[in-house]
């Protein structure tokens, strides 16, 4: 998986400023300004697989959508998507536990069990009328919020947009995943992503009017993404300032090279702009 960042206690290497993951990219380029969207090193090959997936769209995947959409009615089809959801609490709430939110730990295990039990299975969902809200977590989600780089964008064929640390994420998730041990990978054909067949059904008509409207595709569902994303990671708020953000989840990764808290996370005076509010 992720490579970690190589820690040496020694007084020399203190001093010298040692490489970030290599497969994340330099951390410290999270704190200078705020992004404008994922880093596209890739772009070229991202083209070319958009290219091909749009061709398996055309052919394959909207066929099979526009039939979805007309044979089931829409109440089947939103019961779908609940059961799907409910199952996905189970990799929500090993999320929960790793970024330590136990409030949403609880709620989620409230909400699993109300919906798997007076929810038949998660065909129906009381649990948001008793106040139990879906709480999102996902492994790309912890990744992030433990500071790791989002690493190069990427359109993975048939499976469609993501970043590496994402992609990853995913695998993780998929493993912890109910529906896998029934479908096994391909779970994900049937609700995940861009190619998920009830969410894409659920999107459609927004996907083709992207796709018609847009000068440049590609730029548009990239910016599409990194939008989307950015606010699922970050509970549907704008993401924190990078310095802030970073700051705040490196914890463990700043006891173990304090030579960057001196560089990148100096206190900044009460009375000054760069002074940040309280998480609360």
């Amino acid at each position: 998986m992720a490579a970690l960042v190589a820690v040496s206690s020694s007084p020399a290497a203190a001093q010298a400023s040692p490489a970030d993951d290599p497969l994340f990219g330099d951390i410290e380029s999270e704190m200078s300004d705020a992004p404008t969207g994922f880093p596209d090193p890739l772009e070229d090959m991202n083209r070319g697989t958009l290219g091909f997936n749009r061709v398996l769209d055309r052919w394959v995947l909207d066929p099979v959508t526009r039939v979805y959409r007309k044979v089931l009615p829409p109440p089947i089809k939103a019961s779908v998507r609940l059961a799907f959801r409910n199952v996905a609490a189970v990799p929500a709430l090993v999320n929960h536990a790793l970024q330590g939110e136990v409030t949403n730990a609880c709620v989620t295990v409230g909400r699993f069990t109300v919906n798997t039990t007076v929810g038949l299975f998660g065909l129906l969902d009381p649990a948001s009328e008793l106040g139990l809200d879906e709480r999102h977590a996902d492994f790309g989600q912890t990744l992030a919020k433990l500071g790791v780089g989002s690493g190069p964008y990427l359109i993975v064929p048939v499976l469609g947009p993501t970043t590496v640390r994402d992609g990853l994420g995913g695998i993780v998730d998929i493993f912890i995943h109910p529906t896998t041990f029934f479908f096994g990978p391909f779970q994900r054909l049937f609700y995940s992503g861009g190619s998920g067949l009830t969410l894409r059904e659920a999107n459609y008509e927004a996907l083709k009017a992207l796709d018609e409207s847009s000068v440049d595709y590609y730029a548009a569902l990239r910016n599409g993404y990194y939008q989307a994303r950015s606010a699922e990671i970050w509970s549907g708020e704008p993401p924190p300032p990078p310095r802030r953000r970073v700051c705040d989840s490196m914890g463990p990764r700043l006891e173990k090279q304090p030579w960057r808290r001196s560089r990148h996370c100096p206190p900044a005076p009460e009375d000054s702009l760069a002074a940040w509010p309280s998480k609360d």
